[in-house]
């Protein structure tokens, strides 16, 4: 959780760009975190979640105030630091979204590093309990191939039977609730998404890699809008308004890599359990 590498960032409030270890970003970072969304901080959360002794925390504290002068207040009643007369953002971002994907990511973290203390929200992901099962052999033969940027064989189970691939992995991607690896496929000479839980086995390969330079669906953005069916109860179709704050058109606009977008499509037109219908149609896309 400590890497030795330094980032550069660039102060909302100045011209200086200072040169900052990961480390005191992520602890700064965790500050406005907790200010700007958990309504203060103490020096003791601060200590707890970096490993910190409480002496050290209010050091980091003292010198993120230092930095972004009167961005904290300390509220003698509650014993925390709140947000000060000139709190701004400069380490996390404002979306609501991107906060609950942090939560999410910091419980997935926790699963991993088996270290229920990592997580300091209450929060559990059902989504987790469905997402199909890996093979840790094939898994790490085809992520050498993409960490290394080599050509890998992966015997293959595909919905039509089993077969030998030669590849070249170039992303990774998370859709419709499982792993998938996007390759060049040397056999037929097309890019193509292969399901992470459907190979069987995978080894090394001399073939050279060919990376994604060429992948055009991969590299083409396109624009996919939906608009809420009108077919739908009214009660039905405010519900979908208020999910995604929208305007008086209904429409939603969704930027995709064109190789995604049939994930897209697959979630937005599936039909509605209760209603029987989908939820959305679709309208004419367009490449950006």
């Amino acid at each position: 959780m400590k890497p030795a590498f330094t980032v550069e960032f660039y102060f909302h409030l100045s011209n200086v760009i200072p040169v900052m270890k990961s480390d005191t970003m992520m602890r700064f970072a965790f500050i406005e975190t907790r200010v700007y969304w958990g309504g203060g901080l103490t020096a003791q959360q601060l200590a707890t979640a970096f490993d910190l002794s409480r002496p050290h925390a209010q050091t980091v504290i003292d010198e993120y105030c230092r930095l972004h002068p009167q961005s904290l207040q300390f509220d003698s009643k509650r014993r925390r630091q709140i947000a000060g007369p000139s709190f701004q953002l400069h380490y996390i971002r404002a979306a609501p979204a991107l906060f609950l994907d942090y939560v999410r990511g910091q419980a997935l973290t926790a699963y991993y590093l088996e270290n229920s203390d990592w997580v300091d929200t209450p929060f559990e992901d059902v989504d987790r309990l469905l997402t199909p099962r890996i093979q840790r052999h094939p898994l790490q033969a085809a992520l050498q191939g993409l960490y290394e940027q080599k050509a890998v064989i992966l015997h293959y189970r595909a919905k039509t039977g089993t077969s030998f691939r030669e590849v070249s992995p170039h992303h990774l991607v998370f859709a419709s609730n499982r792993y998938h690896l996007r390759v060049f496929c040397h056999i037929t000479g097309c890019f193509l998404d292969f399901v992470l839980s459907r190979i069987l086995h995978s080894e090394p390969s001399t073939t050279p890699w060919v990376s994604a330079r060429h992948d055009h669906e991969w590299n083409k953005i396109v624009m996919l809008t939906f608009k809420i069916n009108m077919q739908l109860p009214l009660e039905a179709q405010e519900a979908l308004r208020c999910d995604f704050m929208l305007d008086d058109h209904d429409q939603l606009s969704i930027h995709s890599r064109e190789a995604l977008a049939l994930y897209v499509r697959r979630h937005m037109l599936t039909v509605d359990k209760k209603f029987h219908i989908p939820r959305w149609t679709e309208c004419v896309s367009s490449i950006e």
